[in-house]
């Protein structure tokens, strides 16, 4: 069972619970006496002697921002928040301009229909700290987590073992919070993909301005082939967290299979159109990598991310084992056997570390002083530069691949005009049929850890309990 976290907190006496109790009523009355207004208090159920552990913080916290989001949907005004922490739980007290019957009722909804709810203890108090009740609206009370009965007959009957509750508890904080964060990164995956297609100018690619060196492709098949994987990058998250028991050397051949799936989904997509293959492969493995880490509770940062990264990748290699220029290859692997260029293979197996190490704090500093479209136009040319793209090799050859390396390092070091550098670069590439879908696809991934690092959304994982 999932009871770890919780026989990990800290052991609270029946003592500390009931002076909890008495603290709470006492800082009531003080707020009430102060505004004589409504006041809303919060905490948890936790059944049990354990009560603060990573996840509980996470509800609570999640359970606030709830609370404060609808009050400000239905426009009543916060006067005065307040936030105790105690080994016994955390409470949470909002004086509120308004009037505590429409407000109780906004509350109910909260416990009722949010899937923490069942978990929230709120109470509201009108301004002579008389408790709304849920009789008022003909409100049931509420019922058991593991059956249909009511809880309070359930409690006081013992019907359930403090073990069993526990685990459903946890388990209904564990789904909740899973999904979010692979939502989250879902989301922030699929924006990474459309803000890379946007880009503009980019030397052979589609962006706003042309096709590129493409002539099947264009904006909106990139941008339809983007929202439809959206799912799978989802998977790949839920993957990484389902399999946080396991090695990571041990998870890349049945994570290859979802990626599949995830190409298999495109092609019906784009009708049998590459647009995505190198990303998906890209955010199938990083977002794997991060679901394995939240798994495990290891706090992100970029040498994590790179670590987890390359020990995810290990196996990638194995596709250049045994090759001949008779098999059935693949580009990247015809390409590894003419030049030995590992290509996106390779970048994978070091965990990505010249985007997540490099290149992105370039991307960083650019947005310092240009748009975001510009920096990434630059960051672009920058990772051109400095990668083996196997996108332009299979189009033109390894001398065509070094020669524009060596003329884009240059304007870097002479401080060149570098928009004007893609415009040229993208006009040249189109003339020769050239693509630099490689460096594309780790642009994208450029704007995935960039977006990672700075979403407001992903705030709640970051809290340390």
């Amino acid at each position: 069972m999932r009871y770890k976290d919780y026989l990990a907190a800290e052991y609270i006496k029946v003592e500390d619970i009931l002076h909890f109790k008495d603290e709470r009523v006492l800082k009531q009355k003080e707020l009430i006496c102060e505004f004589k207004t409504t006041l809303i208090t919060f905490s948890l159920n936790i059944v049990g002697p354990y009560k603060v552990f990573d996840l509980t913080v996470k509800t609570f916290y999640e359970g606030l921002i709830k609370i404060k989001e609808e009050l400000e949907i239905e426009k009543f005004k916060i006067l005065k928040e307040v936030i105790e922490k105690r080994k016994a739980g955390y409470q949470a007290y909002l004086v509120v301009d308004g009037n505590e019957i429409e407000i109780k009722k906004i509350l109910l909804q909260i416990e009722e229909r949010f899937p923490l709810g069942r978990l929230f203890d709120i109470d509201v108090l009108d301004k002579n700290g008389k408790k709304v009740s849920r009789s008022y609206y003909s409100m049931p009370y509420r019922k058991c987590l593991l059956c249909d009965r009511d809880a309070y007959e359930c409690s006081r009957g013992r019907t359930h073992s403090v073990e069993e509750l526990v685990e459903k508890e946890i388990e209904i904080m564990s789904e909740y919070f899973e999904n979010k964060y692979s939502n989250i990164l879902s989301n922030l995956t699929l924006k990474a993909l459309l803000f890379e297609v946007n880009t503009t100018p980019k030397p052979g690619l589609v962006d706003l301005c042309n096709n590129g060196s493409h002539t099947d492709l264009d904006v909106y098949l990139f941008q339809n082939s983007a929202i439809s994987l959206e799912p799978f990058f989802k998977e790949f998250v839920l993957f990484g967290i389902n399999n946080g028991g396991l090695k990571l050397d041990s998870l890349f051949n049945n994570l290859r299979k979802l990626g599949k799936n995830a190409e298999y989904r495109m092609f019906k997509v784009t009708n049998n159109i590459n647009t995505h293959k190198g990303a998906i492969f890209i955010f199938a493995i990083t977002l794997a990598a991060l679901g394995w880490m939240y798994s495990n509770k290891i706090r992100y940062s970029r040498k994590k991310l790179v670590e987890t990264i390359s020990n995810l990748s290990k196996d990638c290699l194995l596709d250049f084992e045994n090759i001949t220029l008779n098999n059935e290859l693949s580009h990247g692997q015809e390409i590894y056997k003419k030049y030995n260029v590992r290509g996106i293979r390779g970048e994978a197996i070091t965990g990505f570390d010249i985007i997540v190490n490099d290149i992105i704090n370039y991307f960083e500093e650019q947005l310092e002083c240009c748009y975001f479209n510009d920096s990434g136009v630059k960051t672009l040319l920058k990772i051109i530069s400095k990668i083996d793209d196997t996108n332009i090799i299979s189009r033109s050859d390894f001398n065509s691949l070094e020669y524009y390396k060596k003329l884009i390092k240059k304007s870097f070091d002479n401080n060149d005009n570098l928009i004007d550098l893609a415009k040229e670069l993208d006009v040249e590439f189109m003339e020769k049929r050239i693509s630099a879908g490689g460096s594309a696809d780790l642009l994208a991934l450029v704007y995935f850890i960039y977006f990672l690092e700075t979403d407001q959304s992903l705030n709640l994982f970051r809290i340390n309990s």
